[in-house]
């Protein structure tokens, strides 16, 4: 995956790690709620992530995140798996560029 830049407004720049750690945790959570067959805390997970990245800018995560919930409803353990992944390398190869735009 290439390094994907990420323009996000000044304004988030004071949330913004807080917002990061928690789809961190997240992304640790459902990996381990996998690991258990514990597929209500992935769905539950992935809602919240739903709710919350587009307001971040985060617009794949929102994607993710419903993809995620909707997996996990299915029990389909292995695309939870490959979500969370495909969520893991997008945090990690996103570069986030604070700018002057309004929310």
């Amino acid at each position: 995956m290439s390094r994907i830049r990420l323009e996000v407004s000044k304004e988030l720049e004071d949330i913004m790690p807080l917002f990061l750690d928690t789809v961190s945790k997240n992304i640790s959570s459902i990996h381990d709620a996998l690991q258990s067959g514990d597929f209500e805390t992935v769905r539950t997970l992935g809602h919240r992530m739903k709710g919350a990245g587009g307001g971040y800018g985060f617009d794949r995560v929102t994607e993710l995140g419903r993809e995620i919930e909707i997996a996990a409803k299915e029990s389909n353990a292995a695309r939870c798996r490959s979500l969370n992944e495909e969520l893991s390398q997008l945090m990690a190869n996103t570069d986030i560029v604070f700018v002057d735009k309004p929310l």
